[in-house]
């Protein structure tokens, strides 16, 4: 059944199994038969399988195999009817054979629409009323109804000028029932909406009604409420820094400094003083307190026995809980006891008599001086500073935590309270702050790989903020001014003084502005990739690589690291992210072995992107001895793809994704060759190629640690492999020591006559890698062992370097030629054979059997950190 495209109705998917449910609708009898009709429908077109219910799919009669597949489909599409109906209608139909046929005896069974269930859909349509519900879900199901109704009630198609006018009386009709089930706080604007003329559609008025809706919730939410119930908001991302609290160099007491204590400047008049005991129990954990607010003791639902037992049982079941526990604090109006000033741990306390309690939970954090705060917004990060009036008074509930919101509340109508016990409740049981107890864990199979890194240098990550700002222009930039911001008569314009996102000048001008700093630190940029940075002094070294605001610092010497991220923070505002995890979307995972580069969550996006997360994988990216070309298969129907742009999108992910897994370079290529105009074969070789990468998404290129930096490349081609030009693909593979830095797939861009002269040519690009990166080595401070050995497995391509005869054979590539019996003669290369079973660069120029691929896998060390071992 290879033959079978996906297109074919005969065609299962792995995932088309009979027990599997369709649709969410069951069918339970006539009243809802046209909802689960239109349903199963709408599902089997998805399926293609529309053509087993309605006949037009018939049974093949002199082919046996297409008619044991027509079999299969129909059982498959049976179960699936069976499956979408209830269970008094499946014993009934469980004997049937043929799907069409159980179809059309549901269809005369069920499909009888009579004056009854129209009568009874219409007067549930004019019966149907908001009652309190949101205007969203009210038009919703008045909607599916109209839809319902309408399925019943099949008019003939005119296109006369009378269809219109009937249109228009639907609409109205449908605009006067919508318009009665609203409630009655809508009616001075359902009043507005009949008066229009013409009468708005029933679409216009839900929009109109529903913005009414969406203010009225938000004058609702200003209002007082007799009864407040807060919970402090837990936030689980802890700052790196705590802000210091006050102490008192006289008392030694927390929450006031020396300049305004009580004992130093006096104690005002009615003041009572406490007990240590007084003191502790005021004291009690301000940081993790609810706050209930009352107006009336009545208005709380519980008695205080009843709180005792809830606080008792959230006690019990919480314990170990990750999340920070609070106790319960009550406030109301002020008991004599609370009369008066109070003088404790925290802060200075006031509270007045006769005071109606605030409506208002306050909950935040006070800085260095009573009366000032600094507000953190947790949505918006935005820092503002406010100050109190001093002659006023204010409420300032201490939390611990400085992300919380410091809320403030009008003071003239809000006196400043105590936070205490809850009156009348004995016995109160403060839940304590607690911590988790669970150790955190590694997955077993990271013990295999994942151990302290042993690797002799750091790699770190710094991110700059706004980088292109701290570009300077060198010419001058004018903007027009942004519309509303200027009357239209307006004639000036925007002189720009600094650089700005958006501005093509931008990120030349950031570049140019960090080149310059890096050199008045002492960095060296590198002339053969100006990304690199190299800083050499006194046998340190530091390594800087820079892609737009994103630089990887590593070195030698951790204070000369230091160094360097001091000199740049007093530039630039940097954010220091710590050891290397991440760069550009590529991991970068530690082993026992040296670093792993691998991209497994770009991967697994990717699959779930195209819906192959749950697909069966495969083994090789591409099927051996299987050319893509741009012809169209004349066997089977092989037609141009009309989703283009989903064929380009997906190409240019794979293109990223072969920064680290250069097994799939080969496939990748070809691809890439008719993202112009690409074919079904084309598509079906790119999902066999997701399905490659779903067998082992977290593949990647191990860089081990070794005692010796040498170069050894290797280099390959396959002669005459395009089937439209024929021309060759060369590829190649370049080791430093143990670990694979370079490798390419490329089609070479001329003919070649003989497969001697392709692969010459492949040891020609070859050679110019080699000699790059022999350049970029001795700017890292490396010097590498030459000549560097390239290995070939065509005997005639090896025997032509060291031949100094010129001949015939050789005068349609005597550049290429002459260039490596250069390198050849300078002691850069040695050119060595080798066997093509061993060749590593013959991954990149071919398909390969999956014992061949996985083998030549491992000569590349690309290994799945994330697969556990056996």
């Amino acid at each position: 059944m290879s033959s079978l495209d996906f297109g074919d109705p005969l065609y299962l998917h792995p995932s088309d199994t009979n027990n599997l449910s369709i649709i969410n609708i069951k069918l339970t009898g006539t009243e809802n038969y046209s909802t689960w009709s239109s349903s199963m429908q709408l599902a089997l077109q998805v399926k293609n399988k529309t053509g087993f219910i309605d006949g037009t799919c018939v049974k093949s009669t002199d082919n046996p195999t297409l008619a044991k597949q027509w079999d299969r489909c129909n059982s498959v599409v049976l179960s699936w009817i069976l499956n979408s109906i209830s269970d008094e209608l499946y014993v009934g139909q469980i004997f049937s054979k043929v799907a069409s046929e159980i179809w059309a005896e549901l269809k005369e069974t069920y499909n009888k629409i009579d004056g009854s269930i129209i009568y009874k859909l219409h007067k549930q349509i004019n019966s149907l009323s908001q009652n309190g519900s949101p205007i969203s879900d009210y038009y919703h199901k008045l909607n599916c109804m109209w839809k319902q109704y309408d399925t019943m009630i099949d008019l003939p198609k005119c296109t006369c000028v009378a269809s219109d006018d009937l249109t228009k009386f639907n609409q109205r009709i449908k605009l006067m029932q919508f318009l009665m089930g609203l409630d009655d706080i809508y009616q001075p604007l359902r009043s507005q909406l009949l008066s229009k003329d013409p009468l708005p559609t029933v679409k216009n008025a839900f929009a109109i009604i529903s913005n009414e809706e969406s203010h009225r919730a938000i004058n609702f939410s200003t209002k007082n409420q007799a009864t407040v119930f807060a919970a402090k908001a837990h936030d689980f991302k802890k700052k790196s820094y705590k802000s210091q609290p006050l102490k008192c160099t006289h008392c030694n007491l927390n929450g006031h400094t020396s300049d305004k204590c009580y004992e130093l400047v006096g104690y005002p008049p009615n003041y009572k003083k406490k007990t240590n005991l007084q003191r502790a129990q005021q004291n009690f954990n301000h940081e993790n307190k609810k706050v209930v607010n009352a107006a009336q003791a009545t208005n709380f639902p519980f008695t205080p026995d009843q709180v005792n037992k809830i606080m008792s049982m959230i006690c019990e079941k919480n314990e170990g809980s990750p999340s920070n526990s609070s106790g319960w604090c009550f406030s109301s109006t002020p008991t004599p006891d609370d009369e008066g000033m109070s003088h404790n741990h925290e802060e200075h306390n006031t509270s007045n008599r006769d005071q109606t309690p605030p409506q208002t939970v306050l909950t935040g954090t006070t800085n260095s001086e009573p009366g000032s705060s600094q507000t953190t917004s947790g949505q918006s990060n935005r820092n503002s500073n406010s100050m109190d009036d001093p002659s006023s008074e204010s409420i300032v509930h201490r939390h611990g935590s400085s992300n919380e919101v410091l809320e403030e509340i009008d003071a003239s109508a809000s006196p400043r309270i105590e936070l205490t016990d809850p009156e009348g409740v004995t016995n109160f049981n403060k839940t304590p702050q607690r911590r988790s107890t669970r150790q955190p864990t590694v997955p077993k199979h990271f013990n295999e790989y994942v151990i302290e890194g042993k690797v002799k240098y750091g790699i770190e990550k710094l991110d700059i903020n706004n980088a292109f700002l701290y570009g300077s222009l060198n010419e001058e930039v004018y903007m027009t001014l942004p519309e509303g911001y200027y009357n239209k008569s307006e004639t000036r314009v925007c002189k720009l003084v600094k650089s700005l996102y958006g501005l093509k000048q931008a990120p030349r001008q950031w570049n140019e502005k960090l080149t310059k700093t890096l050199v008045e630190i002492g960095f060296a940029q590198s002339k053969n990739d100006y990304s690199l940075f190299v800083k050499s002094e006194k046998g340190s070294i530091c390594v800087l690589l820079v892609y737009v605001d994103d630089i990887i610092l590593t070195g030698n010497n951790l204070s000369a690291l230091e160094e360097v991220k001091r000199c740049l923070m007093s530039k630039f505002k940097i954010k220091d992210l710590g050891d290397l995890k991440y760069f550009l979307g590529i991991e970068v995972l530690k082993s026992d072995q040296g670093l792993v580069l691998c991209q497994r969550k770009y991967c697994l996006e990717l699959l779930s992107e195209f819906g192959l997360l749950a697909s069966k994988p495969v083994h090789n990216p591409i099927e051996q001895n299987v050319i893509v070309t741009n012809k169209q298969n004349s066997y089977k129907e092989d037609r141009e793809l009309d989703n283009i742009t989903g064929y380009q999108k997906l190409i240019g992910k794979l293109i990223y994704l072969t920064l680290t897994r250069p097994d799939i370079s080969y496939t990748v290529g070809c691809l890439s060759q008719f993202m112009h105009k690409p074919l079904d074969s084309h598509l079906k070789i790119a999902m066999r190629l997701l399905r490659y990468l779903k067998n082992s998404p977290g593949k990647g290129c191990l860089f081990s640690k070794s005692d010796t930096l040498n170069l050894s490349a290797f280099a390959d081609s396959d002669w005459g492999k395009c089937l439209a030009t024929r021309r060759c693909i060369s590829g190649y593979c370049i080791y430093l020591g143990n670990s694979l830095v370079s490798w390419k797939s490329k089609k070479q861009p001329t003919v070649s006559r003989s497969s001697a002269e392709a692969e010459y040519r492949a040891m020609a690009l070859t050679g110019c890698e080699v000699t790059w990166l022999i350049k970029l080595l001795a700017d890292l401070n490396i010097q590498c062992n030459l000549p560097v050995s390239l290995y070939c497995d065509n005997r005639a391509a090896v025997l032509m370097t060291a031949n100094p005869v010129f001949h015939d054979r050789t005068k349609h590539f005597e550049i290429d030629l002459h260039f490596i019996r250069e390198k050849v003669m300078a002691g850069v290369l040695k050119v060595e054979k080798i066997d093509t079973k061993e060749q590593p660069a013959d991954i990149f120029t071919k398909g390969l059997g999956i014992t061949q691929h996985n083998s030549l896998c491992d000569k590349l060390k690309l290994i799945d950190i994330f697969t556990p071992s056996n």
